[in-house]
């Protein structure tokens, strides 16, 4: 048991660092439970065992903790377009940030561990890990896949740009659309044998409603309606929407318009009193991070063969 034990420690520690006030949620799953849903191409060289983390942002990231973190290094320069020519992907400098502050932790206690990012790529340019199927085997979130709807004659070829690929979405049970799969912390050293994956419950009623939602993702993402499906309880902010539908870029306009409205200041309070039922909401509706360990733990719900449908790069939303 000295091995869960391990394994909680370095999740509380990860979450005390990463916390939901801040817009962060963390997900312990074993790399076996994720190599057992995905095709060899895209599995992990790991024992199946090993314990790994998965690292989601909620709507409270941008509302709350990256305004901070823009403010404070706005402070820095003497001009918005100093700042804007210095730091030229605002939302993974301000990750980069905070994720080497939880990794400096995690070298203090010993936990030898690789982390992989969302847009963390192999020499073949292949993703090194599939998000999506992560969130489903953590029990995050449910991921929806064409698989589902189980039509030969669907979706209908040739409505996609020049190499992109109709793929899946997946569906919090609290934010719906509105949040974002960033990154998976393994720690080869770390054994988890007895414990067990959340299942993740599905939010979508029917067949068609699935083929809606993903049609939707796949042809019009950058309008965010996608994001609503699953009947969200919190959602991005008409800002927050508006810059995550832009191309990289383009978003230091979006901005610079919030800074030169002072929309920052005036929103900070309301920021935080969401920040709090976001908290609260998450909490009644999703189930307990820590899962039982020993013989008494539930069964795991193995994924379907649908998830082992590999998740192709696209040009969409984060």
């Amino acid at each position: 048991m000295e091995a869960d034990h391990k394994a909680f420690a370095i999740k509380d520690l990860v979450d005390d660092l990463l916390t939901e006030a801040d817009g962060f949620e963390s997900y312990m799953f074993k790399v076996g439970s994720y190599n057992a849903a995905v095709g060899a191409p895209f599995q992990l060289p790991y024992e199946n065992d090993t314990m790994a983390l998965l690292i989601l942002s909620t709507p409270d990231m941008f509302d709350v903790s990256f305004r901070k973190w823009i403010v404070g290094k706005s402070q820095k320069f003497d001009t918005f377009e100093e700042m804007e020519d210095s730091i030229s992907s605002p939302i993974q400098s301000f990750l980069d940030d905070r994720l080497y502050s939880v990794q400096e932790k995690l070298k203090e206690i010993d936990a030898n561990h690789e982390l992989i990012h969302d847009y963390s790529m192999t020499p073949q340019r292949r993703p090194r890990i599939l998000m999506q199927t992560c969130g489903h085997v953590a029990g995050a979130a449910f991921y929806y896949q064409p698989a589902h709807v189980n039509d030969e004659e669907w979706p209908p070829r040739g409505k996609m740009g020049p190499n992109l690929k109709f793929i899946g979405l997946s569906l919090h049970p609290v934010f719906g659309g509105h949040f974002a799969f960033r990154s998976v912390f393994i720690f080869p050293n770390v054994k988890i044998p007895q414990f067990e994956e959340s299942v993740p419950r599905s939010l979508l009623s029917s067949l068609n409603e699935v083929r809606t939602a993903l049609e939707k993702f796949n042809y019009s993402w950058k309008d965010s309606g996608f994001r609503d499906f699953g009947g969200p309880k919190r959602r991005y902010s008409p800002t927050q929407m508006e810059f995550f539908g832009r191309p990289v870029s383009e978003r230091w306009e979006v901005l610079r318009r919030v800074f030169a409205s002072g929309e920052d200041v005036k929103n900070r309070k309301t920021m935080t009193t969401r920040a709090t039922t976001s908290r609260l909401l998450s909490r009644l509706v999703r189930e307990p991070a820590r899962q039982p360990l020993g013989p008494s733990a539930t069964s795991q719900a193995r994924p379907g063969p649908a998830l082992r449908r590999p998740q192709a790069k696209m040009a969409g939303p984060v």
